[in-house]
């Protein structure tokens, strides 16, 4: 689906918007190099309290809106607390403890669940993370970020 305000905007149309919490409701320990992850134009997702949605790490450098990630590195399933947006480029935060940067989603099981791909310095699995279900993710605005 094309981007409906593709070339139409200067800078991102986002001033300000609250963080978003996510509790780990289930945790995952899988990698793989050739997954094809085709994340969506769409920098931003509109989050209902209690969907639940995959997070899904990367280290590839160039995992943004419109591009294919193949490195797939499984954290968790996480229920969204309460409702809100969640934007490209905001901070994903384990405790107080950036883990990465929101590259974009997937929707390969939607509606069932998005998969939201996190840009990391280097991925780790929710088992390597020791995630444990209960615990809390945020998404944190991050106004530099170029969407």
């Amino acid at each position: 689906m094309p981007d409906p305000y593709a070339g139409l905007l200067k800078k991102s149309p986002y001033y300000m918007k609250s963080d978003l919490a996510a509790r780990v409701v289930a945790v995952l320990d899988t990698k793989l190099d050739n997954r094809g992850l085709s994340l969506i134009t769409q920098a931003s997702r509109a989050i209902p309290a209690g969907q639940i949605h995959e997070l899904v790490a990367t280290e590839e450098e160039s995992a943004a809106p419109g591009k294919t990630v193949n490195q797939a590195v499984y954290m968790a399933f996480v229920e969204f607390l309460t409702g809100g947006v969640v934007l490209s480029g905001d901070s994903v935060l384990l405790g107080e403890k950036e883990i990465g940067k929101l590259a974009g989603f997937d929707e390969t099981h939607f509606p069932n669940h998005l998969n939201i791909i996190v840009k990391c310095p280097r991925a780790f699995t929710g088992r390597e993370l020791q995630l444990r279900p209960g615990d809390v993710i945020r998404f944190k605005f991050n106004p530099s970020a170029e969407t």
